[in-house]
């Protein structure tokens, strides 16, 4: 790389954002973090050289795309990094007016919609023979309950499009798992009229496997696998603890072969759910078109995506896909808090393992384990997450699940 190089990492208020400006910092980048909270945890990264506040993505899209594109010809960026489904999709809607002035790292718009649409990726995993948890479209809440009773409880309801953001009401609506009727009345009580129903799916316990590839004109440039180990919540939700392994050789190959049917262009990560250590019964969670929630792992373990993308994408470049470590674990400390406290609070602290986890917790704290956000040498974002959160309590209903880092995890129990 040269020394002119340079970057526009949005969600800078996430760990995945702060991911990219760490990653590409580190390589001689200079980066401009950008993202919707003047507290961003990036911001306070000593690898950001400036940093932006841009308009909401989905509440003004216009707006936050003409503050980007500025921010690119004000500053000279060679790409504009996302991470999240937000600003990935209104970067795509208005991908025509910035590939003339810097690169994007995904592909054209109708691939970028197919992935950020569970039900056509589905549709296309079904094409090809790999299999997923039974799934159902309703059109109308009493259809929902139906079906709910058709597949059996407990049921997972998941918004179809991703980034579903409703812009007048501010309600983010994600995945919740439902045990009964009553559950699922109140989980689609709270959704807008209007708004198009969600999926539902049936639940199938398991562990989360992600297989992340880096992908250029259908061809692999780097492929890592990871395992969660501990989520928040528990019962599924964000991973706040897991493993690097070996890239399972059938779970590399259904996510090559979706990836390739999605005419995919950039990072990805494909997540399985599987009992044990068992590929043929792993069945597809999702496909995630950007930077992943657990990306950190894969760059203490030896792939650092968001420079390979950005040496891919700038320069067309091309290295041998990196070999890695296996066995290194990563934590996001305070999100693992915050599940903790859901536990003791959901039974008063007396429920079961209680004493374990919190042991585990602790050991997961220890220099052992790489953390997501604290770091010796980069401290300013470990500083303000904590901030964030204290402000975040204090003013805090009592109804919200608690979530660090602009993280907000809901769920019907």
């Amino acid at each position: 790389m040269t020394g002119n190089e340079s970057a526009l990492a949005l969600d800078a208020e996430t760990r995945l954002g702060l991911a990219v400006i760490r990653s590409l910092g580190k390589r001689g980048i200079r980066v401009v973090a950008a993202g919707v909270d003047a507290n961003s945890i990036g911001f306070r990264s000593r690898f950001a050289s400036h940093a932006l506040v841009y308009p909401h993505p989905t509440r003004d899209p216009r707006g936050f795309a003409r503050t980007v594109l500025d921010a690119v010809a004000a500053h000279g960026l060679h790409m504009v990094f996302p991470a999240s489904d937000m600003t990935l999709a209104v970067l795509s809607a208005a991908q025509d007016d910035f590939r003339p002035h810097c690169q994007l790292p995904f592909p054209q718009r109708a691939s970028v919609d197919r992935v950020l649409n569970k039900r056509q990726t589905l549709e296309a995993a079904e094409q090809l023979g790999i299999p997923y948890p039974r799934t159902m479209y309703p059109s109308t809440k009493g259809e929902a309950v139906d079906m709910a009773r058709t597949i059996g409880f407990p049921v997972v309801l998941k918004p179809i499009v991703s980034a579903a953001v409703d812009a007048a009401r501010g309600l983010d609506f994600k995945t919740v798992i439902v045990r009964d009727t009553a559950q699922l009345t109140a989980a689609l009580a709270i959704m807008p009229d209007g708004r198009s129903m969600p999926l539902l799916q049936a639940y199938h316990r398991g562990t989360g496997v992600g297989v992340e590839v880096l992908m250029r004109a259908g061809q692999a440039h780097a492929m890592f696998q990871h395992r969660r180990l501990r989520d928040q919540p528990p019962e599924g939700g964000v991973s706040v603890l897991r493993v690097s392994e070996k890239v399972d050789p059938e779970l590399a190959d259904r996510a090559l072969r979706l990836l390739r049917e999605l005419q995919w262009d950039g990072v990805a990560m494909v997540e399985f759910r599987q009992h044990g250590y068992d590929p043929s019964a792993a069945l597809l969670m999702e496909v995630n078109g950007r930077i992943w929630g657990s990306i950190e792992l894969a760059i203490f373990s030896g792939v650092d995506f968001p420079a390979l993308a950005y040496e891919a994408f700038v320069h067309g470049g091309r290295s041998l896909p990196p070999a890695y470590r296996i066995g290194v674990r990563a934590h996001w400390m305070l999100g693992d808090l915050a599940a903790l406290l859901m536990m003791r609070r959901a039974r008063n602290g007396e429920q079961p393992g209680l004493a374990r986890s919190i042991a585990s917790f602790l050991w997961s704290c220890s220099p052992f384990v790489h953390q997501d956000v604290l770091s010796a040498t980069d401290l300013g974002p470990a500083l303000q997450e904590a901030v964030n959160l204290m402000r975040r309590n204090l003013r805090r209903s009592g109804s919200q699940t608690l979530a660090p880092s602009g993280e907000q995890v809901r769920s019907v129990t």
